[in-house]
């Protein structure tokens, strides 16, 4: 462990304690003070009721309630926000440490986790976050993870079927995803994304995580925040349906059990079956989730949710390209693989919270999670290069998954009073533990298949499992975090956490019984984060932030045949965030650089090696309400990447080179608030990329770059029904979304298409 490292984590850790102990003998006249609601500055809103009712909670340890009711205003439509605009109504009703519970007519939170343990304004977290709350999810009609990433600031989705697309941020691939704070695996391959049915937003993080991730991509932290149980009863039904016989219908219901809301519970329940653009190529999803919630004191709540998925895919991988990288002009309905194909994959979530506030300020978490997941594949695909008959040879993979998972987590966060001034001190400890294995096989299809004519009646051989891999990783970590504010403006976070990795690992030749471990331990591995917020006027405040990386991998250098040491490196962030209207409408522009080193790069099939990256850029996002009328969400990301060093001759050249060099995202919708068409609603928007492109068996495949946009046209009537119709991809561009090899994954986006989706709340 480094001397500085370790002087961050005792300083976070122990200078407080005392501090803290000594403030428990009185409650002294500064803290009084604090208590006594501020007074708004001049562009501030007034603070945000419950939407549609006099709803404020009877439990003040779980929640400090908004304080005042809703006042009505004459103001025109487009009129911006200012001290005396309407009140924007917003389903924000609070929970734990004043945590909204749901997100619903927002396009922004007002508070994130991400980032740390605490809840923070975004403008007060010192990385890039962003947030898909529950307004952007049924706006824009995305029901799975991917489908949300898609349209998020800075991320790049490398397309496969519906749950199964490679998620990227910052020319990183994310391979895990929190669930309320709680790991467990991210994989392509396996469709381990969530549907969101379960949950009310998706708040990123962009760039390491170390403090709290542990051993985690340096992409950053996708988090899901779960749907919790209201204080009064609550029934919302949805259904949808769409092009290429798209059905979804969902039901929610939250409710109060007993006389009093002190136990609450929320069941969610939602079903999905369409087929896709692409022939054969189809997808059935369906998911349960139940929560219950107890508060046991007026400081204490427990508890409790269950999550079950199961998914259904008739899988395609794609179309090949032809021998020197040229990429194929064919249907968009074009399917290379058999009508046997198939894909199956079922995981029950289970996952226990108790949260205990202290009277003096600050709380205890303990959570833990555990996960297990099967799934099942068995397809063929294209196994070569396109020829000059237009034929295709067939390949064929077939793979049996199991997987078992447990994640724990218990912290504490503490204010004190120091300098004058409330500062704060989390420390924790946290666990993770994922078993993984799976049978393999992969083999050649007879036959071939001819990309202008395609046939999918393929024979289906019998065939015998080659190989069985399994990996158990586990790794221990404790953190702490000392917030210090030395001055009123200025915001220290001095943090770091220590970490004891182990890897058990083996690959199996069934064939003939050899055994190829694969073991790592890593012992008290430190991982330092610094930063600093200062705050250049009540809006707006500039940042900076140190963060180290450390991951094992899992890949064997060719030069050494052992695997490749973990990877390590460190990111640097500047920037300026700001926020208006108590957080309503959250603006942030920042500037990125990251250093890693011993990131494992194929240099051909399975042959690894180690190569030092750099990857830079700028990301701008803007997000919220900017009239009482008008939501907007809109976002632009600039990546530079290369390789510093590697065993080949590529340095200088480009790391990421599937990921684009400039991203926009824009959204936007307009509720008309008075007059004839009043709660009518229109939304527009889209997406554009760079180009991109591939290296890939000695030649390069480019996608050209594209602009891809949507519009919605929506009513909300009276009874609490609301109509909406959406179109995507409006001008039926045809692009590739994704390039891989002249063999396979190549992948056309979605053509235009239709939606219709009802939804009833009562």
């Amino acid at each position: 462990m480094s001397a500085t490292a370790l002087l961050l984590l005792s300083s976070s850790l122990v200078a407080p304690a005392t501090l803290y102990a000594q403030e428990a003998e009185s409650v002294d006249s500064t803290v009084q003070e604090q208590e006594i609601a501020p007074v708004p500055s001049e562009n501030e809103l007034p603070p945000i009721v419950v939407e549609g009712a006099d709803i404020q909670s009877s439990r003040p340890a779980r929640v400090p309630a908004p304080p005042s009711a809703p006042v009505r205003s004459n103001v025109d439509v487009g009129e911006p926000l200012t001290a005396e605009a309407p009140q924007i109504e917003m389903e924000d009703i609070y929970g734990l440490e004043g945590y909204p519970i749901t997100t619903d007519n927002s396009y922004t939170v007002t508070d994130s986790t991400n980032g740390g343990r605490d809840p923070m304004p975004l403008k007060d977290i010192p990385q890039s976050v962003s947030v898909v709350t529950q307004e952007r999810i049924e706006d824009q009609n995305l029901t799975s993870l991917d489908q949300a990433m898609r349209k998020t600031t800075g991320m790049v989705v490398l397309s496969n079927d519906q749950g199964r697309s490679s998620i990227f941020s910052r020319g990183y691939e994310f391979d895990t995803v929190y669930v309320d704070g709680l790991a467990a695996p991210l994989s392509s391959i396996y469709g381990t994304q969530p549907d969101l049915a379960a949950y009310d937003r998706i708040e990123v993080m962009k760039g390491p995580a170390g403090l709290y991730a542990g051993t985690g991509q340096p992409a950053g932290i996708i988090n899901m925040v779960r749907k919790r149980p209201y204080d009064v009863a609550k029934v919302s039904a949805t259904g949808t349906i769409g092009s290429w016989d798209y059905y979804r219908g969902q039901v929610d219901v939250s409710t109060p059990l007993g006389n009093s809301d002190r136990v609450r519970a929320r069941v969610v329940g939602a079903y999905q079956s369409n087929d896709t653009w692409v022939d054969y190529n189809d997808n059935e999803v369906g998911v349960g989730y139940a929560i219950i919630e107890a508060d046991l004191t007026d400081n204490t709540t427990l508890s409790f949710s269950y999550t079950r998925q199961d998914r259904d895919i008739t899988p395609s991988n794609g179309l090949p390209a032809y021998a020197d990288g040229t990429l194929l002009n064919v249907d968009r309905s074009t399917f290379i693989g058999a009508d046997w194909n198939s894909f199956d994959n079922q995981s029950n979530d289970y996952q226990v919270d108790l949260h205990h506030a202290f009277d003096r300020g600050g709380y205890f978490q303990a959570s833990a999670r555990w996960v297990d997941r099967e799934a099942n594949m068995d397809y063929a695909y294209s196994g070569s290069a396109v020829g000059p008959d237009g034929n295709v040879s067939v390949s064929r993979l077939a793979r049996r998954y199991t997987e078992d998972d447990f994640a724990a987590d218990a912290h504490a966060s503490l204010p004190f009073q120091a300098l004058g001034q409330e500062q704060n001190v989390i420390f924790g400890v946290d666990y993770k533990q994922f078993e993984t294995s799976y049978d393999g096989y992969r083999g050649a299809v007879p036959g071939s298949i001819n990309v202008f004519h395609p046939n999918a009646h393929l024979p289906r051989p019998d065939h015998d499992w080659q190989e069985r891999v399994a990996q158990n990783p586990e790794d221990t970590g404790i953190y702490g975090q000392l917030r210090l504010k030395p001055i009123k403006p200025l915001t220290v976070f001095l943090g770091g956490r220590v970490d004891w990795y182990e890897s058990n690992g083996s690959t199996t030749n069934l064939a003939t019984g050899d055994v190829t471990p694969s073991d790592l331990e890593v012992n008290g591995k430190t991982t330092p984060y610094l930063g600093a917020v200062f705050d250049l006027s009540d809006n707006v405040s500039a940042y900076a932030s140190y963060t180290e990386i450390f991951l094992p991998n899992s890949e064997f250098d060719a030069a050494t045949n052992r695997l490749i040491d973990p990877m390590e490196g460190e990111q640097y962030e500047i920037g300026l965030k700001a926020s208006w209207f108590n957080d309503r409408l959250n603006a942030s522009i920042a500037h990125f650089h990251s250093e890693i080193n011993n990131q494992a790069v194929s240099l051909g099939g399975p042959i690894y090696g180690a190569a030092d990256v750099l990857v830079k850029g700028v990301e701008v996002e803007v997000a919220g309400q900017v009239t009482d009328a008008f939501q907007v969400y809109a976002g632009y990301t600039y990546t530079e990447s290369e390789y510093l060093k590697i065993a080949t001759d590529a340095e200088g050249e480009t790391y990421s080179s599937y990921t684009p060099k400039h991203i926009v995202q824009l959204w936007g919708k307009y509720t008309v608030q008075n007059g004839q068409f009043k709660n009518l609603h229109v939304g527009a928007g889209g997406r554009y990329l760079s180009s991109f492109y591939s290296e890939a068996m000695g030649q390069t495949l480019t996608a050209d770059g594209y602009f891809v946009a949507d519009t919605a046209i929506g009513y909300t009537f009276k009874n609490n029904l609301d109509l909406t119709f959406s179109v995507n991809n409006v001008f039926d561009e045809k692009y590739y979304e994704r390039v891989g090899s002249p063999v396979t994954f190549n992948f056309y986006g979605a053509p235009r298409s239709y939606w219709l989706s009802a939804k009833a709340a009562f």
